[in-house]
């Protein structure tokens, strides 16, 4: 049997790849979380601590970098031991939790909550980038969910897994009164890895039914 060693028993010392990484924690500490924070924070009634950043975070897809970050510091702190990572980890997870307790229902993430409504009701406007007027909702929600999920795994933060939960409770409750046919009418819009990271979810809650919808909901016929 092959058994992975984990990433925080694993030290890179000296050579290219050890620079490599080095160079990398500079970067990723240069970069501000509170800005990657700010489209949750507006979303979700609150007032930003900083100027969101521009680019695609300046529109409605803004949402998947934080993801991506998370992720990225995460391991990183395993990797390294960067106390500096799990400063940003914690703090992120925190604000996080902030914008959840917000919204009231579970719902964390940056842009219109309008269409996931729309989308609870049996209405589906879809095309391979936009789903109910929003850039790939369900794309960015995974990368939150990923991210999430390593600041659980990599760094043992309790709260991480405790948001993925309503997160995905709440989205269970979306998707519960849609048809199969309306599921892969969904399905025609950029949903990520939604189905892995929501078995994953199972995984570490023990909860069976994310394991379900990962099936149910994100199992792309075409």
């Amino acid at each position: 049997m092959i058994r992975f060693a984990p990433l925080s028993q694993v030290r890179l010392t000296q050579g290219p790849f050890a620079d490599r990484q080095r160079l990398h924690t500079r970067h990723l500490l240069a970069i501000e979380p509170d800005r990657l924070l700010t489209p949750f924070l507006l979303q979700a009634g609150l007032t930003p601590r900083a100027p969101r950043y521009g680019g695609w975070e300046s529109r409605d897809i803004s949402g998947h970098s934080l993801g991506h970050y998370l992720s990225a510091i995460a391991m990183l702190h395993a990797a390294t031991g960067e106390p500096g990572c799990l400063e940003r980890v914690n703090h992120i997870v925190g604000e996080i939790a902030r914008c959840q307790q917000a919204n009231r229902d579970g719902y964390v993430l940056p842009v219109d909550k309008n269409a996931f409504d729309r989308l609870g009701n049996g209405e589906i406007e879809a095309t391979p980038f936009s789903l109910n007027g929003v850039w790939v909702p369900f794309y960015t929600l995974h990368k939150l969910l990923v991210g999430l999920r390593d600041a659980f795994r990599y760094c043992g933060n309790p709260a991480a897994l405790e948001i993925a939960i309503k997160v995905a409770t709440w989205l269970e409750s979306v998707l519960a009164g849609l048809a199969p046919d309306q599921i892969q009418t969904m399905l025609a819009t950029e949903h990520g890895g939604m189905n892995e990271v929501l078995a994953d979810l199972t995984s570490d809650s023990g909860d069976p039914r994310f394991l379900a919808m990962a099936s149910r909901c994100f199992h792309h016929a075409k």
